[in-house]
């Protein structure tokens, strides 16, 4: 009788567990793409916990490797999503302040000081507003797709056939 079935590996719990059912049912397909297979959204089950990710990458074949580098990504996608403008807003606050404060010390009128402090908060936010949405871009950050049987990290050939990490780069718990 196989151990794997009577003892399964425990898991360590996920890092980020404000992932709703979609996005860990987007887990799971986002595996099976890097796997080489397609679930259809049909065929997917509704998943609740990240560990029924697992649970179902398991039973499909799916290496864990792959689960946990769809998981990463997801989260991270998420953490960039729910950046918002706080961060633009920030420096474009801190830009205006610093050029008020620069303004006011070589002696400049009040009026001209708050435009041109204006100004420069605004072009700032805009800036880190724009830098903030290129990153936002998935298109862009994506690299071709895994190649089962080939390390995605270093390109040498994978500690599986139908992995895409080598036996240096796969996740050891």
């Amino acid at each position: 009788m196989d151990t794997r079935t009577q003892n399964p590996r425990p898991r360590p719990a996920s890092a980020s567990p404000e992932l709703s059912s979609d996005d860990i049912t987007a887990v799971v397909q986002e595996a099976s793409r890097l796997h080489g297979q397609e679930i259809k959204q049909q065929g997917a089950p509704s998943l609740t916990r990240v560990e029924d990710a697992f649970a179902l990458a398991e039973e499909l074949g799916i290496p864990e490797e792959h689960v946990r580098a769809a998981l990463a990504r997801r989260q991270e996608q998420k953490s960039i999503a729910a950046g918002g403008f706080a961060r633009p807003l920030l420096f474009g606050a801190a830009g205006g302040l610093g050029t008020a404060v620069l303004l006011t010390l070589a002696g400049s009128p009040l009026l001209v000081t708050v435009l041109v402090a204006a100004v420069v908060a605004g072009g700032i936010f805009g800036i880190a507003a724009l830098v903030d949405l290129m990153k936002r871009n998935p298109q862009k950050s994506e690299g071709p797709a895994p190649v089962p049987g080939t390390c995605r990290v270093c390109f040498r050939p994978a500690h599986t056939p139908q992995s895409t990490f080598c036996e240096e780069h796969r996740y050891k718990a």
